[in-house]
């Protein structure tokens, strides 16, 4: 009977250890997958696989500070755009689409998501998707005031040289140029040379 009684008390002692070991580790924090999976490539629609260089230190930084802003609050169509762009600048270009078809849902009217979104089209090859987009955006930019569009990598001077006008027709030629459409393209140049007076402007066109 005493033999009987320890084996009980053992099995109940073991029990509780398993119990106890399990609620540890559901309380070990889980670990965060890296920004950047390592390497990082993709493949042209031609089969060929580019392989993207690791993002610095500093745009790893910036993507951080963006994301918290976004998270924060998800309204906000500045943070939006700019969470699309650093994501976009650390090679995650799916990722950064995903992001801009997002905030389409809710500003289905903001031609600098369809912008964006186009220019990152292109980054993965998809032409005709980024001629819908631009085309779209270029539909609603008609008749409204240009803008200066900040830059996520600046220049020397930190002085911005780009305008969101001139950045969808330029992109919007660029589309139609890699789709060897080179009429529409030329019209698309020569409506980006027209959006204005930046240097720029001119010599992208």
């Amino acid at each position: 009977m005493k033999n009987l009684s320890r084996i009980w008390l053992c099995l109940i002692l073991a029990s509780v250890l398993f119990v106890n070991c399990k609620g540890d580790k559901k309380n070990e924090p889980a670990q965060e997958k890296p920004i950047v999976e390592k390497p990082l490539k993709f493949t042209t629609p031609l089969g060929k696989e580019f392989t993207i260089s690791e993002p610095s230190e500093k745009n790893l930084n910036l993507y951080e500070e963006t994301k918290k802003k976004y998270e924060s609050n998800p309204e906000d169509v500045e943070a939006i755009i700019w969470y699309g762009r650093r994501t976009a600048y650390l090679g995650r270009y799916d990722d950064a689409i995903s992001i801009y078809s997002e905030g389409m849902e809710k500003f289905s009217d903001e031609p600098r998501l369809y912008r964006h979104r186009g220019h990152r089209y292109i980054s993965i090859r998809k032409f005709d998707e980024a001629i819908t987009d631009f085309e779209k955006a270029a539909e609603l930019i008609e008749g409204t005031e240009n803008e200066i569009e900040p830059d996520g990598m600046p220049n020397e001077q930190n002085i911005p040289v780009r305008t969101l006008h001139g950045n969808i027709w330029y992109h919007l030629g660029l589309a139609y140029y890699l789709k060897h459409d080179y009429k529409k393209a030329y019209a698309a140049y020569l409506k980006c040379r027209e959006s204005g007076e930046l240097p720029d402007n001119i010599v992208s066109s």
